[in-house]
């Protein structure tokens, strides 16, 4: 087995753990803890992990892995990285997750581009000609949804998720249908700063939450199953060259 494909690449979100085996991205698996990995680790030779503020997680996989002999790459983000610089000053606050998915979206086009990743929080990350300009972070459609029931007065909601924005004629559906406005409101804006300023451009979608914008049919969208996982595969691939 090459190292490549002995490699175990994982995204510990906000709300998941999402991993896959080598450059095999067909594949993405789903748990909910670290223990849930244990069965997989005799299998691999190195893990490559990206982390957003999960320091137990981390810990307690670090613990997993140090008597089993495992290489352990935590990656962290730097200000240049695969031809890109990024716009911020201080990169320990940019999101190892928003930066891979950049990394990964850059080896699609040439072109101006949004990378929009949907999940707990939704971000928007513009860049152009192998910088990053800036972005944007806003609440996902579920945290849009509980800030609402948490902080408004006889408003609530229910478990259900719209698949088509149309008008609630009762409160639950509202506060659904209202969220799906808001969640598909933010691809939209991304849209439409990328048109004002480009003559061509492309967006690229990831996350949790992308279903959630589909129907918009957008000629510039391309979807992507998880661009996090594989920017952790790019840089795998660049150590073992």
């Amino acid at each position: 087995m090459s190292g490549q494909r002995n490699s175990l690449l994982i995204d510990i979100g906000n709300s998941r753990i999402k991993f896959a085996f080598g450059s095999d991205l067909t594949k993405i698996n789903v748990c909910s803890s670290i223990t849930e990995l244990i069965p997989y680790l005799h299998q691999v030779s190195n893990i490559w992990l990206s982390s957003v503020g999960k320091a137990s997680q981390v810990k307690q996989l670090q613990g997993l892995v140090l008597p089993l002999g495992i290489d352990l790459h935590i990656v962290a983000t730097q200000k240049q990285a695969h031809g890109l610089k990024f716009a911020y000053q201080d990169m320990t606050t940019m999101g190892v997750d928003r930066w891979l998915a950049m990394i990964a979206a850059s080896q699609e086009t040439i072109k101006p581009m949004a990378v929009l990743s949907l999940g707990t929080a939704n971000t928007c990350d513009v860049l152009y000609e192998g910088r990053h300009l800036g972005g944007w972070i806003a609440p996902g459609f579920s945290l849009m949804k509980d800030s609402l029931q948490i902080r408004t007065a006889q408003v609530f909601a229910d478990s259900q998720i719209p698949t088509k924005l149309t008008l609630g004629d009762k409160t639950q559906d509202c506060v659904n249908l209202g969220c799906l406005a808001q969640q598909q409101g933010f691809v939209l804006m991304a849209n439409n700063y990328l048109l004002s300023r480009f003559n061509d451009y492309d967006i690229f979608v990831t996350g949790g939450a992308s279903s959630l914008v589909e129907q918009l049919n957008l000629p510039k969208v391309t979807f992507f199953e998880n661009l996090v996982l594989s920017g952790l595969n790019i840089l795998s691939e660049k150590i073992d060259e």
